[in-house]
């Protein structure tokens, strides 16, 4: 399980990560939405 906090810090990790395993990086800027969300 990912940190909240590394998706708020280092997004493009993520998606880096996830490219590299042939993954859609498309749910972390979902993620990242939901929580700017949470947290208005």
């Amino acid at each position: 399980m990912l940190d909240i906090k590394l998706f708020r810090e280092n997004p493009e990790l993520i998606k880096e990560s996830l490219q590299k395993r042939h993954m859609d990086p498309a749910p972390v800027d979902e993620i990242i939405a939901l929580d700017e969300k949470r947290r208005a």
